[in-house]
């Protein structure tokens, strides 16, 4: 075999191990789910507050005709009034909203377990607030992201809010409250075959005090 013969074979040979290694990588999971978990935090300027979950809160979480309850571990918001000290009628820009949650274990279909669940609303879409009527809303139909481990198989999905949430938010009394549902829903394989799931979150969080970060005054 001559050199030049020996060197087109490696080159063949290197070129059909990069096209193996390019087909057995891949991000999507399964049952073709993303594997990637999303950003769900945001960078707090000095205009900003930012804020932790209360290391008391947990919240239900449904899976069908199951419901666990688990422990709010980490997560926060991020939030910016468009004006300093204000004490009635504010108006907020929410930049960030999520929770990271402990293990869910549920029995259904031979057992699933979902761990290091993340979930909150896409902090590329900042969502307006204005309480002049009330408590804060975040609207059905505000885009939500989330990724976790079910099963021990990385996912990441994106969904919706399927129904109105709502804010209650106190500069002064540093107090900032969530209420409402947070949906996950996803494709996992317990039983040999793809299964469409969705595991509902719900329930009332308040913030940790103090907040991380109180918003910068003239």
């Amino acid at each position: 075999m001559t050199p030049s013969s020996s060197l087109a074979g490696l080159s063949l040979l290197a070129l059909g191990l990069g096209v193996a290694q390019a087909g057995c990588s891949s991000d999507r999971s399964i049952c073709g789910e993303d594997e990637v978990c999303p950003t769900l935090a945001a960078d707090a300027l000095a205009g900003d507050a930012r804020l932790t979950w209360d290391p008391a809160s947990t919240l239900n979480a449904r899976l069908r005709n199951e419901t666990a309850t688990p422990r709010v571990v980490g997560g926060g918001a991020v939030f910016t009034p468009t004006v300093n000290n204000c004490s009635a009628e504010c108006e907020y820009t929410l930049k960030s909203l999520y929770f990271e949650l402990e293990r869910m274990s549920y029995v259904l279909d031979g057992g699933l377990s979902v761990d290091e669940l993340r979930i909150g609303l896409d902090p590329e879409t900042s969502v307006p607030l204005s309480d002049a009527g009330g408590d804060l809303v975040l609207p059905a139909g505000t885009k939500t992201l989330g990724c976790a481990k079910v099963n021990g198989e990385p996912l990441a999905t994106q969904t919706e809010l399927g129904t109105d949430a709502t804010l209650v938010i106190d500069l002064e009394r540093e107090s900032f409250r969530f209420d409402g549902e947070l949906r996950f829903e996803f494709r996992a394989v317990p039983n040999r075959e793809c299964t469409d799931y969705s595991l509902t979150l719900s329930g009332e969080v308040g913030a940790d005090t103090p907040w991380t970060q109180r918003p910068a005054t003239d």
